[in-house]
């Protein structure tokens, strides 16, 4: 049971700081950043002794060196990126879909020795064009369905869905399609009636659409 314990720490505190074996320099979970967009990237854990150089890389490309006080940007990454020697963080602008992947941090110190560390970066397409569409026809309480569709672009991670700033749940009246993107009311009551918002998500963005429902009355 103690050493079942001591892996689940360990796994713990590896997936926390995003550590991997054998590096010193540790950073905090994966990045998540969005087209067109900004992400920096910084250790936890900066050394504060004298660093003689510095190299941050993505993937086998060295993106941006520092050797004594000198700073080299790779070309590809000119205008893209900055660099703060006190924190040794990276930021990258105006993100695209192949900056997802691994980058590597290398320092050099005065007294020879050379720290390491490794995060990881994923890059979404923003979420746009979020829209709900709904009935047309009047509604008629007890006899009536009502049927709302969410539609949208880039990559969704998850679909919530809300009546008048509440959460919306099913019952045997109201059924969501596996997708979670639609929802179906039958037959409608008069408490149906109100504002329905849909919110598309992933890590880095999200976008809501907004539907409202008049339930007439049977009369």
């Amino acid at each position: 049971m103690m050493v079942s314990r001591r892996l689940y720490w360990t796994l713990w505190m590896l997936s926390c700081f995003g550590q991997y074996s054998g590096q010193d320099l540790q950073f905090p979970e994966p990045a998540n950043g969005a087209v067109g967009e900004s992400v920096v990237l910084a250790p936890v854990n900066p050394p504060s002794t004298s660093i003689i150089t510095t190299h941050w890389a993505f993937t086998s490309t060295i993106i941006i060196s520092v050797a004594s006080g000198v700073t080299t940007v790779n070309p590809a990454y000119k205008d893209r990126v900055s660099f703060d020697i006190n924190t040794l963080a990276l930021e990258l602008q105006n993100l695209t879909l192949g900056d997802s992947g691994i980058y590597t941090l290398s320092v050099t110190l005065a007294a020879g020795e050379t720290l390491t560390g490794e995060t990881s970066l994923q890059v979404f397409e923003k979420i746009s064009n979020v829209r709900l569409i709904g009935p047309e026809e009047l509604l008629i309480e007890g006899n009536s369905s009502a049927n709302i569709t969410s539609e949208g672009t880039g990559i969704i991670t998850s679909v919530e869905w809300m009546k008048d700033n509440s959460p919306l749940s099913p019952s045997n009246r109201i059924i969501f399609s596996p997708d979670n993107r639609s929802v179906s009311i039958s037959p409608v009551q008069r408490s149906d009636s109100g504002e329905y918002q849909c919110t598309y998500r992933n890590p880095a963005s999200s976008e809501t659409a907004k539907h409202s429902l008049i339930i007439n009355c049977e009369c």
